[in-house]
């Protein structure tokens, strides 16, 4: 998971770059500095995947749907279920 902390070390990371050379070479070696846009994706995508994360849908909600003027109350249940056992005997028999 994501920390808030982590998400702040990069953009603090991000600003101390921004402020320094894009490159440096010297008799060791030569270092690049990823550009400012590929940082910035970066840190949008952490927090973004630290939003998911404390979401409490993550992203799928479930909801159950009734028609409007739909009432069932215990009658209407068990004839729903006489109309289905009526179906069967035709279908099957």
């Amino acid at each position: 998971m994501v920390s808030q902390e982590q998400i702040d070390a990069l953009v603090a990371a991000m600003l101390v770059n921004a402020g320094g050379p894009a490159s440096a070479s010297n008799d060791a070696g030569s270092v690049t500095a990823r550009s400012l846009n590929e940082q910035i994706e970066a840190i949008k995508f952490l927090a973004n995947l630290r939003g998911v994360q404390n979401a409490k849908t993550r992203g799928l909600r479930m909801n159950a749907l009734n028609p409007a003027g739909a009432v069932f109350g215990h009658a209407e249940l068990e004839q729903m279920d006489q109309m289905h056992l009526q179906w069967l005997n035709r279908r099957f028999v």
